[in-house]
This record gives C-alpha cells, sequence and structure tokens, in this order.
C-alpha cells in the first residue's frame, strides 16, 4: 500500500489518535500514526518548500517518503498547478491510502477532485481517506478520534451511477458499486447482507434492458423492488452507506411501472408498462430498442385489442396469431395510404406500421441501402421520436 499525506506549516501539538476504538498512537505529527497502523511501503508527501522546512524532518526520518513540492496555493493558477503536480508524480494502478490531516487550505478539496480524475485515468484505488480529528479530541485523555472519510469517495462515484442509470439505462456502475460496499464492510463493519444479489439483479436488469428482454425487465424490476425494500435493515448496520439507500430508491421510483406489472406482460398493466418502456428508451436515447419495441407493441395491441387474445402462449405465438397480425397491419396500411381518419383506428394502426416499420429499416440497414443513403442521423432521431410517441399517445 502507498500513503499519500499532506503536510502544513502548521504547529502540531501531540496527541493520542485512536483507530476504531482499538489501535492508538501518540504523536504529533498524524503521518506518524498512518505509519503505525497501516505500515506503508511508500509515502508521498505532499508540501510547499515552507512546510517542508518546517515539519518534514520526523516523516524523513522513515526513510520511505517521495516528495512532492507543490505552490502555496495563492490564486487560481496556483491551484490548478497543484492539481497537475499530483496527478503527474502519482503512478498508476495501485492501492492508495490519503491522509489528509494536516492538509494545508483547499488541499483536501482539491484532492478529492483529483481523486475522482485519478481513479477514471489511472486505475487507481484508494482504500482509506484518514482525518485525525486532533479538535474532536477528548480534552481529558487527550484521545483524538480518527475518522474514515472514503465513503464520500464512493458517493461521489454512486451520484455518477445513478446518473448513468438514470440517462441511460445503465446499472453495471451500481452494481459493481455494492460488491465493493460489501467487500469493505467486510473489513470495517458489520457484513451488509445480501447485497452481493442486488448486484446480481442490477447486472442482468441491464442486459435485459441492453438486449430489449420484456418479461425479464418486468421480472428483475420486481425482484429489485424487493431488494431494496429488503435492504433497510443491512443500511441500518452500516450508517455511512444510508445516502447510498436514498440513490437505490430513486433508482427503484424509475423502475416503478416496470416493477408492478411482473407477470402481466399482456394484460393492462403490462401494455402500459411496454408504453413507459418505449417511452424509457426514447429518454435515453436507445433508439434501436425504441423502434423494436414500438413495432412489437403494436403487433400486441392489435392482437389484444381486435383478437382478444390475454394468455401469453398465444400472443407469442408467431405462426399463428402474430404473422396474422402483421399481415393484417400492412393490409391497414395500404388502407391508410388510401384513406387516412384519426377517426378509423385501423388506418392508425396502418400509419404507425408503415411509420416504425421504415424507421427500424432506415436503423438496421445502417442508411445505406438505396432509399437512404441520404438519410441524416438528426432526421432519423425526430422521425423515431415522433412516431413512438404517437404510437404511445394514440394506441
Amino acid at each position: 500500500m502507498i500513503a499519500i499525506t499532506f503536510l502544513g506549516t502548521g504547529n502540531y501539538q501531540e496527541t493520542t489518535y485512536r483507530l476504531n476504538d482499538d489501535r492508538q498512537f501518540s504523536t504529533s505529527l498524524f503521518p506518524l500514526a498512518v505509519n503505525e497502523f497501516y505500515q506503508p511501503d511508500l509515502f508521498y508527501v505532499v508540501m510547499t518548500e515552507e512546510a517542508k522546512k518546517t515539519n518534514y524532518a520526523p516523516l524523513a526520518s522513515l526513510g520511505r517518503c517521495k516528495e512532492i513540492i507543490i505552490p502555496n496555493g495563492s490564486d487560481d493558477t496556483e491551484i490548478w498547478e497543484m492539481f497537475d503536480i499530483l496527478v503527474d508524480n502519482l503512478p498508476p494502478g495501485g492501492e492508495y491510502l490519503v491522509d489528509i490531516t494536516h492538509g494545508f487550505r483547499s488541499q483536501p478539496v482539491m484532492f478529492l477532485a483529483s481523486a475522482v480524475f485519478m481513479k477514471a485515468l489511472k486505475d487507481i484505488r484508494f482504500s482509506h481517506i484518514l482525518y485525525g480529528a486532533y479538535e474532536a479530541r477528548d480534552k481529558k485523555t487527550n484521545i483524538a478520534p480518527v475518522f474514515e472519510l472514503v465513503e464520500f469517495l464512493d458517493l461521489i462515484e454512486w451520484t455518477f451511477a445513478i446518473s448513468r442509470f438514470n440517462d441511460a439505462g445503465d446499472m453495471r456502475g451500481l452494481a459493481g458499486l455494492l460488491s465493493n460496499i460489501e467487500t469493505r464492510s467486510g473489513e470495517d463493519a458489520p457484513r451488509i447482507e445480501q447485497l452481493s444479489r442486488a448486484g446480481e439483479i442490477f447486472s442482468r436488469l441491464t442486459d435485459s434492458f441492453a438486449t430489449l428482454r420484456l418479461k425479464e425487465i418486468l421480472d428483475y424490476s420486481e425482484k429489485f423492488s424487493r431488494k431494496v425494500k429488503g435492504l433497510n435493515r443491512d443500511f441500518e448496520k452500516h450508517p455511512s452507506s444510508r445516502p447510498f439507500q436514498k440513490l437505490l430508491e430513486s433508482a427503484l421510483e424509475k423502475l416503478q411501472p416496470f416493477s408492478i406489472a411482473s407477470g402481466m406482460l399482456f394484460l393492462e398493466s403490462g401494455i402500459n408498462a411496454q408504453k413507459e418502456m418505449i417511452s424509457w428508451y426514447l429518454k435515453t436515447e436507445q433508439y434501436q430498442q425504441a423502434v423494436t419495441l414500438a413495432r412489437e407493441y403494436l403487433v400486441t395491441k392489435y392482437l389484444v385489442e381486435y383478437e382478444n387474445l390475454t394468455e401469453e402462449k398465444d400472443i407469442t405465438n408467431y405462426k399463428k396469431y402474430r404473422e396474422k397480425a402483421e399481415n393484417t397491419l400492412h393490409n391497414w396500411m395500404e388502407l391508410a395510404k388510401k384513406k387516412f381518419s384519426t377517426s378509423d383506428r385501423r388506418t392508425l394502426y396502418g400509419e404507425f406500421w408503415k411509420n416504425i416499420t421504415d424507421d427500424r429499416n432506415n436503423l438496421n440497414h445502417a442508411g445505406i441501402n438505396r432509399y437512404q443513403i441520404n438519410s441524416k442521423s438528426a432526421d432519423l432521431k425526430k422521425s423515431i421520436e415522433k412516431n413512438c410517441a404517437q404510437i404511445i399517445k394514440l394506441i
């Protein structure tokens, strides 16, 4: 493990730092307590020239330190220079522990932004972000607690993951983060039960959305709902993860129309869920899935409305029912060409069938057949959005 410690110019006073109400070490410089608690292989000491003169000697005596000299951070230019120096000096990969106890001015805030950047750019893992809280010490015993702040870095990642889910319907980030929390809780807190299972559900739900498996989306959405509600007890065991609970509940709200329709794909709630799903795909700009589902939805809705089918075995039977439905919709498309009327649902079906089929073919042929060679992506996007919206509203 590599430690990064920030060193300032303060006149630091001796206190006894206690880690997890167990190990403790008396020192005026918290990095020395870090050395006692974790025995890192190497210290990167981030400091100004003045801090080096004032407080570096005890750390240098460890013989495992590398200096990272930064400017004072007197203006925006120097703060960005600090950022560049820190990012450029830390090697990629590996596990890092960070001590921000004696950080000078804006250094801890700057580091938090740097940490998010370096995790993405350099594949760095931050296992601990520590703060030795001298100001929170017990005045009688002179014992100061050590705060573990790495969960706040996790919270930023969770926020990005939820944003990714809301914007693109992708839950893989959530699945991975859930697994990481369970691993850490096994080391530092009571084990959070069932989180790995929740991660599996999130991953499968993501695959279902990506491959447009209607039944799986409804089923895994319902399992997701039950799992989130069942995690309340586990979150109580791990208070620092409660903000994550709120983020999960936000995701649950997005999936609510799907979770209530599990097992009812071709009943009213399932039909409504399919319409919501088309809207979902449009919102997350997954146009291939939106067009594919909208076209299949027209076939399904025809079978429910005109053939009075409700059984899955019938509605999914292509040779017996769906092929017949497609032929009927094609005939209604020809009817719509001759005499379109919004009051005649047959011509509505026919018009929408033509439009959504054209959009599907345009997508599936990559715009390179002779009818679509000059088709522009912006025009196709507008066409898909318009036609899907009309199907949702009128059919």
